[in-house]
């Protein structure tokens, strides 16, 4: 479902300076504006492009989320893609806190216990965001400061992981 642009910038202009929530389940973020086919906008946070306009999103919750994109062809990967609609909806310093399951080893059986899954976030995955990085030039995407990823306990002896990035201007 898409939700229509008209209300889109009705919600926005309620929030100026909104926190995103995107999230495939569980509870909003107390004060946020939802992204996901139940919420305040009512689109499939896996389909881009968002119906935001450019630059109105000061902070994002990213909540199990990304190991549900399709990895796409390796020219043009689908996640960045994703990431660079992330990027276009963030304020330049915009801050983003991603949290999913960790795609290292150590969450194997996560993986392997949900088909849907699609891809591994991990510290390396990331590094392609930062153009800091080695990694970067790859696929050059939209320009990320990769603060932090922190592997860490979650239910079920499941490891995830929280990441901070940072919306650098482009």
């Amino acid at each position: 479902m898409r939700g229509s642009r008209r209300q889109a910038r009705a919600t926005v202009r309620r929030a100026r300076g909104i926190l995103l929530d995107v999230s495939l389940d569980g509870p909003r973020q107390e004060g946020c504006v939802l992204l996901r086919p139940d919420g305040d906008l009512r689109h499939d946070p896996l389909v881009v492009p968002w119906p935001l306009e450019d630059q109105v999103v000061l902070t994002a919750v990213v909540t199990k989320v990304l190991e549900y994109v399709e990895p796409g062809p390796p020219a043009n990967p689908t996640w960045v893609r994703w990431m660079n609609e992330l990027h276009r909806v963030m304020r330049p310093k915009g801050k983003v806190y991603l949290s999913g399951v960790w795609g290292g080893d150590e969450g194997r059986w996560a993986w392997e216990a949900d088909p849907c899954h699609r891809i591994r976030v991990t510290s390396p995955m990331l590094d392609h965001l930062d153009p800091r990085t080695d990694r970067y030039a790859r696929y050059r995407p939209r320009p990320w400061h990769v603060h932090s990823v922190t592997r860490v306990p979650w239910h079920g002896g499941v490891i995830a992981y929280n990441a901070i990035l940072e919306a650098q201007p482009c």
